[in-house]
């Protein structure tokens, strides 16, 4: 599945950068950043955010943080922007993403 020791990762995800629309896309992880790619009625969006530029990771509890009910991780930045993403395949795989990201958080 995924490479974490510098190389790239990739995960089908929904996400959003609320009160924004949601993306079908992926979020691939890379030695410094991660990458946030999506489509959301025909427009296409894409965000890279540093993992310096990264302040915090969580799962979101219950409520308005949750993508169409399911499991999101809620990815907080430096500048106060927030990203949801849900992974399409499940929860596993958020709680994979949310431990190298709190690893390469701890680090910078």
């Amino acid at each position: 599945m995924a490479h974490h020791g510098g190389i790239d990762a990739s995960y089908p995800v929904v996400w959003r950068e609320p009160p924004g629309p949601s993306y079908a896309g992926s979020l691939v992880l890379a030695s410094d950043s991660l990458t946030l790619d999506g489509t959301a009625a025909g427009a296409r969006e894409v965000v890279v955010l540093t993992f310096a530029d990264l302040a915090g990771v969580r799962m979101a509890g219950a409520g308005e943080e949750r993508l169409g009910g399911r499991s999101t991780l809620v990815l907080e930045t430096k500048a106060g922007r927030r990203f949801e993403v849900a992974a399409v395949s499940g929860l596993g795989l958020l709680r994979e993403v949310a431990d190298v990201l709190a690893l390469q958080i701890a680090y910078r």
